[in-house]
Protein backbone atom coordinates (compact mmCIF):
# COMPACT_ATOMS: atom_id res chain seq x y z
CA UNK A 1 0.00 0.00 0.00
CA UNK A 2 1.53 3.55 -0.74
CA UNK A 3 2.15 5.71 2.03
CA UNK A 4 -0.53 8.38 0.94
CA UNK A 5 -3.30 5.59 1.52
CA UNK A 6 -1.61 4.50 4.59
CA UNK A 7 -1.98 8.01 5.34
CA UNK A 8 -5.73 8.59 5.22
CA UNK A 9 -6.69 5.13 6.28
CA UNK A 10 -4.61 4.67 9.28
CA UNK A 11 -6.20 4.65 12.51
CA UNK A 12 -9.20 5.63 10.89
CA UNK A 13 -11.61 2.24 11.12
CA UNK A 14 -15.56 2.17 11.78
CA UNK A 15 -16.56 3.04 14.97
CA UNK A 16 -18.28 -0.12 16.43
CA UNK A 17 -20.08 1.57 19.05
CA UNK A 18 -21.58 4.55 16.61
CA UNK A 19 -20.76 3.30 12.81
CA UNK A 20 -19.13 6.83 12.78
CA UNK A 21 -16.88 6.58 9.77
CA UNK A 22 -14.90 9.66 10.80
CA UNK A 23 -13.21 8.93 14.12
CA UNK A 24 -14.70 11.00 16.88
CA UNK A 25 -12.70 12.51 19.58
CA UNK A 26 -13.05 11.48 23.03
CA UNK A 27 -12.45 14.17 24.87
CA UNK A 28 -13.66 12.33 28.42
CA UNK A 29 -10.85 12.52 31.13
CA UNK A 30 -12.10 9.53 33.41
CA UNK A 31 -14.08 6.32 32.20
CA UNK A 32 -17.11 4.23 33.94
CA UNK A 33 -14.97 1.73 36.37
CA UNK A 34 -16.36 -1.12 38.17
CA UNK A 35 -16.51 -1.40 42.12
CA UNK A 36 -13.70 -2.69 42.94
CA UNK A 37 -11.88 0.26 40.24
CA UNK A 38 -11.83 -2.05 37.47
CA UNK A 39 -11.78 -1.43 33.86
CA UNK A 40 -15.33 -1.81 31.99
CA UNK A 41 -14.76 -0.51 28.96
CA UNK A 42 -11.05 -0.88 28.36
CA UNK A 43 -10.04 2.44 30.13
CA UNK A 44 -10.25 4.27 33.40
CA UNK A 45 -8.24 7.15 32.85
CA UNK A 46 -7.22 9.79 29.97
CA UNK A 47 -3.83 10.11 30.77
CA UNK A 48 -3.31 6.60 30.71
CA UNK A 49 -5.11 5.39 27.40
CA UNK A 50 -8.18 6.74 25.39
CA UNK A 51 -9.60 5.90 22.57
CA UNK A 52 -8.28 8.75 20.66
CA UNK A 53 -5.08 8.56 21.74
CA UNK A 54 -5.18 4.77 20.66
CA UNK A 55 -6.04 5.32 16.83
CA UNK A 56 -3.40 8.01 16.77
CA UNK A 57 -0.64 5.09 17.99
CA UNK A 58 -2.27 2.91 15.72
CA UNK A 59 -2.15 5.60 12.70
CA UNK A 60 1.54 6.19 13.84
CA UNK A 61 2.47 2.67 13.90
CA UNK A 62 1.11 2.17 10.35
CA UNK A 63 2.69 5.20 9.10
CA UNK A 64 6.65 3.81 10.30
CA UNK A 65 5.73 0.39 9.64
CA UNK A 66 6.34 -0.27 13.37
CA UNK A 67 5.29 -3.10 15.34
CA UNK A 68 3.80 -0.32 17.92
CA UNK A 69 4.05 3.21 18.48
CA UNK A 70 3.22 5.33 21.60
CA UNK A 71 2.38 8.96 22.45
CA UNK A 72 2.36 10.96 25.59
CA UNK A 73 0.70 14.04 26.59
CA UNK A 74 3.86 16.30 26.86
CA UNK A 75 7.76 16.01 26.14
CA UNK A 76 8.53 15.62 29.70
CA UNK A 77 6.25 12.50 29.47
CA UNK A 78 8.24 11.06 26.34
CA UNK A 79 11.53 12.17 27.98
CA UNK A 80 10.77 10.47 31.67
CA UNK A 81 9.63 7.07 29.74
CA UNK A 82 12.49 6.73 27.31
CA UNK A 83 14.84 7.37 30.26
CA UNK A 84 12.76 4.78 32.51
CA UNK A 85 14.03 1.80 29.31
CA UNK A 86 17.45 2.99 30.90
CA UNK A 87 19.60 0.14 32.59
CA UNK A 88 21.73 0.95 35.64
CA UNK A 89 25.02 1.64 34.38
CA UNK A 90 23.86 3.00 31.25
CA UNK A 91 25.70 6.83 30.20
CA UNK A 92 23.66 9.44 28.35
CA UNK A 93 24.60 12.35 26.77
CA UNK A 94 22.38 15.48 26.57
CA UNK A 95 23.03 18.70 23.96
CA UNK A 96 23.95 21.54 26.01
CA UNK A 97 20.34 23.03 24.41
CA UNK A 98 17.64 20.38 25.71
CA UNK A 99 14.57 21.39 27.65
CA UNK A 100 15.65 22.64 31.21
CA UNK A 101 13.31 20.18 32.77
CA UNK A 102 14.93 17.11 30.83
CA UNK A 103 17.96 18.75 32.10
CA UNK A 104 16.72 18.87 35.67
CA UNK A 105 15.19 15.29 35.48
CA UNK A 106 18.66 14.37 34.56
CA UNK A 107 20.17 15.70 37.13
CA UNK A 108 18.03 14.82 40.25
CA UNK A 109 16.89 11.22 39.10
CA UNK A 110 19.35 9.60 36.71
CA UNK A 111 21.77 9.48 39.73
CA UNK A 112 19.50 7.83 42.05
CA UNK A 113 18.68 5.00 39.05
CA UNK A 114 22.38 4.57 38.82
CA UNK A 115 22.66 6.49 35.03
CA UNK A 116 25.17 8.67 34.12
CA UNK A 117 24.64 11.53 32.33
CA UNK A 118 26.56 14.62 30.88
CA UNK A 119 25.76 17.87 28.85
CA UNK A 120 27.70 18.55 25.79
CA UNK A 121 27.60 21.21 22.68
CA UNK A 122 26.76 18.91 20.10
CA UNK A 123 26.35 21.11 17.33
CA UNK A 124 29.78 21.32 17.01
CA UNK A 125 30.85 17.69 18.08
CA UNK A 126 34.45 17.98 15.92
CA UNK A 127 35.13 21.47 18.34
CA UNK A 128 34.83 18.64 21.49
CA UNK A 129 36.88 16.14 20.38
CA UNK A 130 39.34 18.66 19.96
CA UNK A 131 38.56 20.38 23.29
CA UNK A 132 39.74 17.24 25.63
CA UNK A 133 39.84 13.97 23.46
CA UNK A 134 40.51 11.48 26.14
CA UNK A 135 37.45 13.10 28.06
CA UNK A 136 35.16 12.73 24.71
CA UNK A 137 36.57 9.36 24.42
CA UNK A 138 35.47 8.29 28.25
CA UNK A 139 32.43 9.21 27.58
CA UNK A 140 31.59 7.22 24.98
CA UNK A 141 31.76 3.51 25.56
CA UNK A 142 28.90 0.74 24.97
CA UNK A 143 26.93 1.86 27.41
CA UNK A 144 26.26 5.80 26.21
CA UNK A 145 23.51 6.58 24.69
CA UNK A 146 22.61 10.15 22.90
CA UNK A 147 18.74 10.07 22.90
CA UNK A 148 16.40 12.30 20.39
CA UNK A 149 16.74 15.65 20.93
CA UNK A 150 14.58 18.60 20.21
CA UNK A 151 14.88 19.54 16.19
CA UNK A 152 15.63 22.58 16.52
CA UNK A 153 17.01 23.00 19.70
CA UNK A 154 15.89 25.28 22.44
CA UNK A 155 19.46 27.87 21.51
CA UNK A 156 18.27 30.65 23.74
CA UNK A 157 18.32 27.64 26.72
CA UNK A 158 21.54 27.43 26.35
CA UNK A 159 24.20 28.39 29.37
CA UNK A 160 27.26 27.32 30.45
CA UNK A 161 26.24 27.92 33.97
CA UNK A 162 24.06 24.81 33.47
CA UNK A 163 27.00 22.72 32.40
CA UNK A 164 27.41 20.32 35.48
Amino acid sequence: MRLETIAVRAGAEIDPTTGALAPPLHLSTTFEHGPASESIHGFLYAREKNPTQLRLEAALRDLEGGLAALVFSSGMAAAAAMLHTLPAGSHVIFSDDIYIDVRNLARDFLPAWGIESSVEDLQNLEALEKRGSRKYEARLDRNTLQPPHENPGHRGHRSDRARS
